[in-house]
């Protein structure tokens, strides 16, 4: 069962969103609409994988961080 978006998962897709954003590469890959298209599944799933990696970090670093100032 899956209620909703957690943080992580909000953090995984603001990295998609800027790894998407800032390689040149994927601007090729767009239609009119500016979407994208033609991506490899593979690569769309390492993408995946790294932004949750990511997230991950961040979630760790963000509870790092509240038991420090607590």
């Amino acid at each position: 069962m899956i209620p909703g978006m957690t943080l992580q998962d909000w953090f995984a897709g603001q990295v998609i969103a800027a790894m998407l954003g800032s390689d040149s590469s994927f601007a090729s890959q767009r239609d009119d609409n500016g979407r994208l298209c033609a991506i490899e599944p593979t690569r769309l799933a390492n993408i995946a994988k790294n932004a949750y990696q990511t997230a991950e970090a961040m979630m760790q670093a963000r509870a790092r961080a509240a038991g420090e100032s607590g």
